[in-house]
């Protein structure tokens, strides 16, 4: 298929099915849309035209044009949107990030600007001509000619200098420049998929180069230089903050410098910030007033213990946190286990680790251990209605050599209790909500049913007997029958009333 064009070709979009090219010359500006067909539709853009990106989920055409202005054109609608207004006097490429739809457009004056097509703010600013001067010396400011993502995070910049820069855009300065040589700008580039080939193309020649930072494989006639390159990558010098104080954003709202956050002051770093050590020590001994004296105390403590380890101690180490989880470990393990354990040691020792029994997590993670700490508490309510009697213990022990026989406890009730009250304390709650009328049916039928009477040392029981409730629920059953059986019967008095005449004395 051939075309005639009567004007030059500037830039040529696919969209689809549907081909979108614009037609830029100096004195006319035209947009068309063309099928393989023909032409479909043929507007004017209000500059000269430079560039196009489409933005696929509004549907907006962005057109990148001679001026401070980005036009959009809406597809769906089929008319002029708001333009974007840069800080520059010409737009001269524009391209859309594949991964987060974040659109970027270069200038006249060698910068690059980032917008948010959602909201059509400036969101960042990269100032590429410093870049170029630094590489190189020349005396006029570079355009961005060219633009070109890899992926979510990777860009390409080519300038009017026969430059390509490759950026990562949460950085303001490359990571490699690769020249030329001819000084002609950049056409076009692009990002071999799956390899680190980068594609670059000028007026006179087109470069394919590795991405890549590294030196490459060294020549033959000297390949041991592979094996000391290779060395000085792996041995990686870490850089020390001697300096700087590591803090999370939560540390932060801590000590009240949470409002330095996008300041110098403050730098992110990972998932937390790097600042001052002196700010940091000032701020924190400004919200913790009392911080000091808890350090002193625990030092006390600490010395304390360093004096006292000459002493003959135990063949387990007593943990301050978490006894009775240590002294179960070491019934079940005799080597120690966890607790000889390094890694473990925290666990044993700070009280950030302390398990809180009466937290709802614990009971329901161990409920047989909660039921048991129930019954404990059971058998000590009930050990609370007696006391101890003395049962006549020796004053003084003649012989130490001779063992004295254990004494026989004795325990008394309290005054105002008395055995009937004696119940477990599970039934006494559910007693205490029961009504004052459930309560008086329940004493009198306890006094009718059973009584005990003593006498010279016999004894008499005498109750009433009572039927079970399948029992009654039976005989109220048959009642019920009976009763509906007599309703529905039919009576047969009216024909036995009169009795039937004999054959003989019937009369015709």
């Amino acid at each position: 298929m051939k075309k005639l064009w009567t004007h030059m070709l500037y830039s040529l979009f696919p969209l689809k099915k549907i081909i979108l090219r614009l037609l830029y010359c100096k004195m006319i500006d035209i947009l068309e849309f063309h099928h393989r067909y023909g032409k479909l539709f043929r507007t004017r853009v209000p500059t000269f035209g430079r560039d196009l990106a489409y933005h696929f989920p509004s549907c907006d055409l962005y057109i990148a044009a001679y001026g401070n202005e980005i036009y959009r054109l809406n597809l769906e609608q089929g008319r002029f949107l708001n333009p974007i207004k840069t800080n520059s006097n010409e737009v001269t490429c524009c391209e859309f990030n594949p991964e987060h739809q974040l659109f970027t457009c270069g200038t006249g004056h060698g910068h690059v600007e980032c917008w948010d097509p959602r909201t059509r703010f400036r969101v960042g600013t990269l100032d590429c001509a410093i870049a170029t001067y630094q590489e190189s010396n020349i005396e006029s400011v570079p355009q961005v000619t060219s633009l070109k993502y890899k992926d979510g995070l990777n860009l390409g910049v080519g300038t009017s200098c026969g430059q390509v820069l490759l950026y990562d855009i949460r950085s303001k300065k490359p990571y490699l420049v690769k020249d030329h040589n001819y000084e002609l700008p950049i056409k076009s580039i692009q990002f071999q998929p799956g390899k680190n080939i980068v594609l670059s193309m000028d007026k006179r020649i087109m470069k394919m180069w590795d991405g890549n930072t590294n030196l490459g494989s060294a020549p033959s006639w000297c390949s041991y230089l592979d094996n000391i390159t290779e060395e000085l990558e792996e041995t990686s010098t870490p850089q020390v903050y001697e300096d700087f104080q590591f803090v999370t954003r939560a540390e932060l709202e801590e000590i009240g410098l949470s409002d330095l956050i996008g300041k110098p002051f403050v730098k992110a770093f990972m998932h937390g910030f790097f600042m001052d050590v002196r700010l940091y020590k000032k701020a924190k001994s400004v919200s913790e007033p009392f911080a000091r004296h808890d350090y002193e105390k625990k030092r006390v403590q600490q010395m304390i213990l360093e004096k006292t380890d000459d002493r003959v101690k135990s063949k387990y180490k007593r943990p301050t946190v978490n006894k009775e989880l240590a002294q179960k470990m070491q019934e079940q393990e005799k080597d120690g286990g966890l607790l000889k354990d390094d890694r473990f040691a925290s666990l044993f020792h700070n009280p950030d680790f302390a398990r809180n029994k009466e937290s709802r997590e614990y009971r329901m993670m161990n409920h047989n251990v909660a039921r048991l700490d129930m019954d404990k508490k059971k058998k000590a309510k009930i050990m609370e209605n007696f006391e101890e009697v003395d049962g006549g213990k020796p004053k003084k022990k003649e012989n130490p050599a001779v063992k004295v026989a254990k004494q026989p406890k004795f325990f008394e009730i309290k005054e105002g209790d008395s055995l009937n009250d004696l119940q477990s304390s599970v039934n006494k709650p559910k007693k205490s909500k029961l009504p004052l009328e459930e309560r008086i049916k329940s004493l009198e039928s306890k006094s009718d049913s059973i009584k005990y009477n003593s006498s010279f040392g016999a004894k008499e029981m005498t109750y009433i007997p009572s039927m079970d409730d399948k029992a009654k629920k039976q005989k109220q059953d048959q009642d019920e029958h009976r009763k509906t059986r007599a309703k529905l019967r039919r009576s047969a008095h009216k024909i036995t009333k009169h009795k039937i005449a004999p054959m003989w004395k019937s009369t015709n």
